[in-house]
């Protein structure tokens, strides 16, 4: 069994991966590679031959029988993980090999925060007797080109969730068909109690197996990755609201980039921002 990774890092998960192995690549094209090579010389572990390249560059002698990476970032696909593992997995890895992580979903869900966490609009604030709602049609404009409106927060930050979350893709590495991604999505919900709503939290889970898979959102265990929150105008919302999203994924190594847009349906109006 052989792994192939472009970012080895500081080489943690090539030194595990050769207690099983015959044979290890690990691969890294920064200077990281020289962390990676001293914890594999400390610990005494031959098996692992260690490569300062890109993984387009990279060409084993022979056909390897498992990718295993880390590729992901922040939202799912920001490192270029579907064209980065398609060209390895066409080139290196033998039929029938695996690539872990193998599958993904990228999942949204309207949240109410805990009140630390709430970072209100300026036009929002209220403070020492002065309204800035005045603020609100110059301030929106400028919240979208700067990026505001779009902040990581931890799961912890979350105080409720106001539905289950929904699915907004799904990617499967495994080939060419499974990894194609839509270029716009969306996700509806329907409000199960009222609060205070303040964003769409974006998510992803990551699959090995049906039996070890992990999640990053709300009421998931803290890892490095942390969730977007997409922070709309804080409004309460009543039981049985509707709410919708909807996001363009483009291009898909650059989230500053992604375009998204909600609405807010109460049985008598509506509320709508993008």
């Amino acid at each position: 069994m052989y792994e192939c990774r472009r970012w080895t890092g500081s080489g943690v998960l090539a030194c595990l991966a050769a207690r099983r192995a015959r044979k290890v690549y690990a691969i890294e094209h920064s200077t990281l590679i020289d962390r990676a090579t001293l914890l594999a010389q400390s610990n005494e572990i031959t098996n692992v031959e260690l490569l300062r390249v890109h993984s387009r560059d990279f060409a084993p002698p022979e056909k390897v029988d498992v990718l295993l990476h880390e590729q992901i970032d922040m939202n799912l696909v920001d490192e270029d993980m579907i064209a980065n593992l398609g060209d390895l997995r066409r080139r290196v890895l033998t039929p029938g090999g695996l690539i872990l992580p193998g599958r993904f979903e990228l999942r949204v869900v309207p949240v109410s925060l805990e009140p630390e966490a709430r970072i209100p609009f300026l036009h929002e604030q209220r403070m020492h007797g002065l309204d800035f709602s005045a603020f609100a049609a110059v301030n929106k404009p400028d919240i979208a080109a700067r990026g505001w409106d779009r902040r990581l927060i931890d799961p912890r930050d979350v105080a409720t969730t106001f539905a289950p979350a929904a699915t907004l893709f799904r990617l499967d590495l495994a080939s060419d068909a499974g990894s194609a991604l839509p270029p716009e999505t969306h996700a509806s919900f329907v409000a199960e109690h009222e609060g205070t709503l303040d964003g769409f939290v974006v998510f992803f889970s990551v699959e090995f197996s049906p039996e070890i898979a992990f999640h990053t959102g709300p009421g998931a265990t803290t890892t490095h990755w942390r969730c977007r929150l997409y922070c709309t105008d804080q409004r309460e919302v009543r039981r049985d609201d509707r709410l919708h999203l909807s996001l363009s994924i483009s291009p898909p190594t650059d989230a500053s980039a992604w375009q998204w847009a909600y609405e807010v349906r109460t049985p008598t109006a509506s509320v709508h921002a993008d």
